[in-house]
């Protein structure tokens, strides 16, 4: 199935227009509501790993329909795009190309950023995970590889909805 996905075909280039899932009528819909609507919303991937690219896709249309993303390999590039463009979540992995890991990005973004949803992935078992984090109160979700559909969708939908039964 993933062979046939090509990342150009569902990540797109920053538009300014805000989404209406950020608009304050979406804002302040109740969650069956947006349940029974599809979730228009816009997520920055952060992923150094092309072949990636394409899971993440498949991943995202099926938990968001209709969902668009802008792809990046590091962070400091993430931290930029953001500068120029609105996003609802930001999936994010571990390890990154670059000097800062998917853990340093999350540390920054939580300082400018704090309600911005974070979630990050890794192949880490999650022990480890859980150790990297020792001493921090708050850490992001956390969403380890591999993973099914339904484990991708169930934890995008439960970030952007908490308290929600998704």
């Amino acid at each position: 199935m993933y062979d046939r996905l090509h990342p150009e075909d569902y990540y797109s280039n920053p538009s300014p227009s805000a989404l209406p899932f950020k608009s304050k009528s979406a804002m302040n819909t109740s969650s069956s509501e947006i349940r029974a609507q599809p979730l228009l919303v816009r997520v920055l991937l952060i992923e150094d790993d092309e072949a990636m690219v394409p899971i993440f896709a498949a991943g995202l249309q099926f938990a968001l329909p209709g969902s668009v993303f802008d792809w990046t390999t590091s962070s400091q590039e993430a931290l930029r795009k953001m500068r120029h463009q609105n996003y609802d979540l930001v999936l994010a992995d571990y390890f990154l190309d670059g000097p800062e890991s998917g853990m340093d990005f999350w540390k920054t973004c939580h300082q400018i950023a704090p309600d911005m949803p974070v979630i990050l992935t890794s192949a880490m078992p999650v022990d480890k995970f859980i150790r990297s984090w020792d001493g921090v109160r708050r850490c992001p979700p956390f969403l380890p590889k591999p993973f099914s559909a339904l484990q991708f969708k169930n934890v995008v939908r439960s970030t952007l909805l908490p308290g929600s039964e998704i």
